[in-house]
Parts: structure tokens; sequence; C-alpha cells
């Protein structure tokens, strides 16, 4: 029954994004965003976003410049997916996500450290072969995005983590440390997770906040279609 309940829960999943696709992202359809690269200039707008989504957990919910210029440094593909405004121009929403070191992915899904306290040192770009993330944030400066945002934004991240596959760089487990419903929506609509622990911080809605851990679905698909394709050349070899 649980695996009925996930099945249609994720055919439902999928008919959405399909239809907001062909809403938002086909030839000529209407949409008020723009796929953007996070580069050091655009940092200050990230931590404003920051600021404004998380206003309850302080200096807690944003990271200093100095700090965010030292992570873009160390993996200049840490923000696989960000959107701005074609009226403003500014940056709208982002997805930052990256590697860390084995012992620091560790300690973060032990509850050790949170990702205001990563250093430089604990970040790394993606490598060939199986990459454990941490996914530091998905936030935008509306409480709520809009749809056509909202697809493009996760339209440009799936690109992203697919073209790092060509390259034999793949996304394994991903740790998110929930501190919002959107944190928690977003999370859901990209991966499977499971709570592995409770979070740090205060005054955050405590049905959805905690440590999670999970793999995205575009990494299963990847890893699926490899498994087709590589047991398709092993048919081929024997029928040669």
């Amino acid at each position: 029954m649980e695996n009925q309940i996930k099945a249609t829960k994720a055919e439902r999943r999928a008919k959405l994004l399909d239809r907001m696709r062909q809403d938002y992202l086909k030839p000529g359809a209407k949409n008020d965003y723009v796929a953007v690269e996070i580069t050091k200039e655009l940092l200050p707008q990230i931590q404003e976003i920051d600021k404004l989504a998380y206003p309850e957990l302080k200096e807690d919910g944003y990271a200093e410049i100095p700090d965010m210029e030292e992570w873009l440094a160390a993996n200049p593909d840490m923000y696989p997916a960000a959107i701005a405004s074609k009226k403003t121009g500014k940056v709208e929403a982002y997805i930052c996500l990256s590697p860390l070191k084995p012992e620091t992915y560790q300690k973060f899904k032990d509850g050790e450290i949170l990702d205001v306290d990563l250093e430089a040192s604990d970040i790394i770009p993606f490598q060939k072969g199986k990459n454990d993330c941490l996914q530091m944030d998905v936030a935008s400066r509306q409480q709520k995005l809009p749809r056509d945002g909202a697809i493009l934004l996760l339209d440009t991240f799936e690109k992203k983590i697919a073209a790092l596959a060509q390259e034999g760089k793949y996304i394994n487990n991903v740790l998110y440390d929930i501190c919002s419903q959107m944190g928690f929506d977003s999370a859901n609509l990209i991966a499977d997770i499971k709570k592995v622990g409770e979070t740090h911080y205060d005054d955050v809605p405590k049905d959805v906040a905690g440590m999670y851990e999970g793999r995205l679905h575009l990494s299963k698909r990847i890893e699926q279609a490899m498994q087709t394709k590589q047991e398709q050349a092993s048919i081929n070899e024997r029928i040669q």
C-alpha cells in the first residue's frame, strides 16, 4: 500500500511538472524569468535573498560575503540553477548544491555543524564518479515562487545535473537541512528524502524542520539509463 501511495504521488508530480513545462517553457510561452549564472558580482543579491527568506534565523540565515566568495572559488558550479526577473534584472531565486569532503558531510549529517559554519576547505568541486552533496539552499525573494519561475528554476537545475553526468560526475546522496516549508516542498519535488536528524534552528516549522537525506529523482533516472545502456551493450557483445 505504501509503495502504491508513493507511486501515485510520483505520477502526480510528474504530470504536474510536464504540464508546467508545456505552459511555461515551450517556445513562445510567457515566462517572466530568465536563467542566470551566479558570479562573484551577484553574491550580494544571493545574500539579500537569504535575509528575506529566513528573517527568523537572523545571522544564522545567511553567510557573510567574503565567506560566500571563498565558497564560490572552491566550487564555481555550486549554484547549478538561478533565475532573474525580466522586469527588474535582479536574481529572484536560486538552488545551491555542492559536494563536501567526506568527513564534513558526516559532521553535517550528525548535526555537528551548520552551512554557515562551512569553510572553503570543506567544499570541493564536482568530481568524476559519485558526489555526496549538501543542498545548501533553495531560496526566493517571494514566499511562494510563481509557477513560471519555479519550473524554469527546476528545469535549469536538472539540465545542469544532466550536464555534470555527461562529464562522468554523478550526484549520489544529498543532505538537506530544512528550516522552511518552501525548502521542504522543494526537496520533496526533486528528491526522495528521509529524515535523519533534527535541526539546530529555533522558531522554524517543527512539522517540516530537520536534517534529511535522499537521492535526486534525476540521479536515479540517469542510473537506470546507464544500467540499461550497459545491459544492451552486453547483449550486443554476446550476439556478435
